[in-house]
Order: C-alpha cells, then structure tokens, then sequence
C-alpha cells in the first residue's frame, strides 16, 4: 500500500563563513590529494561559491547545474573527483528543493555520482527521487528494494519503470497493488517476465483491462499466461454483454466463446515457433478449453499446425504420427486419430473434406497472403454439404464477412 510523502528535514549552509567551508571540504581522511584544494581544479571556483554561497535559490542551482556537469567528466583527476565529491555532499543538504533537484537531475545517470550522495537523493522528496531513482545505473537491488518498501507512489513507479529490474523487485512491484507500477512494467519489453511473475500479474490484474493488453502486446509472453489472458477478456465480455445489453447467459457465453475461439486460432502465425505453439495448446488443454470445436475451427482458416498439435493433445500422441496419419496414409488413419482425439463421426467427415480442400488450395502454389488463402478456403469450406447442419456454419460465414472487409 502506497503511502504519501514524508517531510525530510535539510539544513542551510548559506551562512557559515567561507573559512569555515573550506575547512569542512577538505577535513577528512589524511591523504594529500584531499588534504589542500588542487592547483588545477577542473571545476569553476566561483560557481562551486554560488552554490553554497548565494543567497538566491536559483542562482545556487544553476551553479549547481554547471558544477555537476563538470563532475560528469570521466578526465577528473583524484584530487579533483574528491573536491568535488565533498561540493556535492553539501549542496546534497540544500534547504532548497530547486537546488538538490537541480543536482538530481544532472546527475540522474551519472556512474561517478558518491553513494553518500545517491543514497540522500533517493530518500528524499518525490520530485528530487524519482529522476535518480528512474535512471541511475548505480541503484543495486538492496537500494530498489528499500525504495520499494517506503511505499511511496511515485517513487514505486519510478523504480517500475528502470530496465535492469531483477526478477525479485518484478515480483514484489506486481503484489504491491499499484496498478500504475505493473502497467509500466508490462509495457516494457526492456524487463524480463519469468512465467511465475506473468502468471501472478495476469491472476491480480485479471480485470485491468490496460494491463491485459499491455501483456499480450509484448513481444514475448508464456503461452500459458497468454491463454488466461484471452480467457480473461472473454469472461469479462460475457460479464459486459449480461449487464449492458440485456442478452441472457447462453447467449453471452456463446459471443465469450466465440471471441476466446477466434483469438486462439488466429494467433500462431508464420512466425510462431514450434516451443511456443505446443506451450499454447498445452495450457488450452490443462484449462479443459481445447474442445473439439476449436480444432475445427482452427482447420475453417488454414491453422494447420494449431490443428496438428491439438489432435495430438487430445489423442495423446505425437505430433509427428499425427502429421503421418492426417497426411500421408489413407482416410482410415485421418478417422483413427480423430476418433482418438474424441470427434465424432459429423467432425471427422468435416475433417476429411477441409484437409483435402486444404492440400489442393496448397497445391495451387499461387503467391496470396494469409487472408487471401484463408477466405478461398472459407468459401469452399461453406459449400461442404455438412455445412447447412454445422454449428460451426455461422461462425465461418461471419468470419469470412471479417476477411473480406479487411482485404478490401
């Protein structure tokens, strides 16, 4: 639970004497090269003066401004790096919010910037936080995770947005109940989502309508997660269709069905690695949503490959004897395997005539995209006699009406 900011208390060095400051920037360890200020100090003097000197707040930051990108040379020699490092140490404690914003923002990414110094930055107010917080490549997981547990919003979401999360601070951003957070996290292809996390992130979110199609627009999801996805949404279709437009629970669970049916078969594509499409069937089938029904359909549009790994599922096979029976040996086998795969007699006869519509359409060898191919195999489908008493008939004619508006 996220929790607003606390008040962090700073203290004004505009007016200590000057001898005083030079005193507390050199004090420290006895070494030479921290012990007198450099001969030649790659930093202006007279800025390192405005910056702790002047009385105007934004005269101190624009000092500060100049003196951090200074800082940000990778040619400062030791003596210069830690006289500098001492300047940032006190500008670090500004009364000022614009002054230690002005050093956050210009040392958001710096690699030099000193941990005493990181460290203040992050625990301090939001808007001072969240630059270093979002872009510091010094932050280690122990620093995340302790910005994490102070429960501030927008230092929370300031650490989901990073790249280099570890799987750890993935998952405790997904249970800590910002949505916000876990929406950038799943729009973010930079972050690596192991399948516990996507699995967590899509069971919590399950209604985040936002954080559902962030997930299934990242480039790479496990399938397993994608299908409660796609259940997901097509639940809540039938939840919508009940409560806004009067249409009763069969009729709203067979638009539900319809829509997680036509999703399913129309994801793998061309591009689909084999690992991939057999992850997908096997979280169908472990969900009991790898019916009979999606099969033939999945067979109605050309997604042969969905269609071998499906029939295989179900009749406990392998792949590669099913592609053998369907293909390469006579209708007997075609009728064993299906029958194996639990189609009856009505299915298996669909079955039989889409294949062989399907092997003569690949036979043409005519160079058509995939909805081309899809809508010629629609119309010889739709003319099968098996079609004026398929519950299926339906479906493929509205399917094919979408084809066709979308090719032309």
């Amino acid at each position: 639970m996220v929790r607003d900011q606390e008040a962090v208390p700073f203290f004004s060095f505009s007016n200590i004497p000057n001898t005083w400051l030079t005193l507390f920037l050199y004090a420290g360890p006895m070494r030479d090269d921290v012990q007198t200020a450099p001969k030649k100090v790659g930093l202006s003097a007279e800025d390192a003066r405005l910056a702790l000197k002047h009385k105007d707040p934004e005269q101190r930051a624009y000092a500060t401004m100049r003196l951090a990108k200074s800082f940000k040379r990778p040619d400062l020699t030791a003596s210069e790096r830690a006289y500098a490092e001492r300047l940032l140490d006190i500008i670090s404690k500004d009364v000022s919010e614009l002054v230690r914003r002005a050093l956050a923002v210009t040392l958001k990414n710096s690699p030099f910037l000193p941990t005493v110094v990181l460290q203040r930055l992050t625990a301090d107010i939001e808007s001072i936080a969240v630059p270093v917080i979002e872009h510091s490549p010094l932050l280690t997981e122990d620093d995340l995770r302790r910005v994490l547990d102070s429960g501030l919003a927008g230092k929370v979401r300031a650490v989901s947005t990073r790249t280099d999360l570890t799987h750890h601070i993935i998952l405790t951003l997904i249970q800590s109940g910002d949505a916000v957070a876990v929406r950038n996290i799943a729009a973010n292809d930079s972050v690596t989502l192991s399948e516990d996390a996507a699995a967590a992130m899509a069971d919590i979110y399950r209604e985040d309508d936002e954080i559902r199609t962030a997930m299934m627009r990242r480039a790479a999801m496990p399938m397993a997660v994608v299908e409660k996805l796609v259940t997901a949404s097509a639940n809540d279709i039938v939840e919508r269709l009940e409560a806004g437009e009067g249409l009763t629970r069969p009729q709203s669970r067979d638009i539900g069905q319809g829509t997680y049916q036509r999703t399913m078969t129309a994801l793998p594509n061309a591009h689909f690695k084999e690992k991939a499409l057999r992850d997908l069937v096997s979280a169908m089938q472990a969900q009991g949503r790898l019916t009979s029904d999606i099969i033939l359909r999945a067979m109605g549009v050309g997604q042969m490959a969905f269609v071998h790994y499906g029939l295989a599922a179900r009749a406990d096979i392998s792949v590669r004897k099913v592609v053998l029976m369907l293909h390469d040996t006579g209708p007997f086998a075609l009728k064993g395997v299906c029958q194996k795969a639990g189609l009856n007699a009505d299915q298996t006869l669909f079955m039989q005539f889409a294949i062989r519509l399907y092997t003569d359409l690949e036979r043409q060898g005519q160079k058509v995209t995939e909805e081309t191919f899809q809508m010629r195999l629609l119309e010889r489908i739709l003319t099968l006699p098996m079609m004026e008493r398929s519950e299926n008939a339906d479906y493929f004619l509205n399917l094919l009406d979408s084809l066709s508006q979308a090719v032309n």
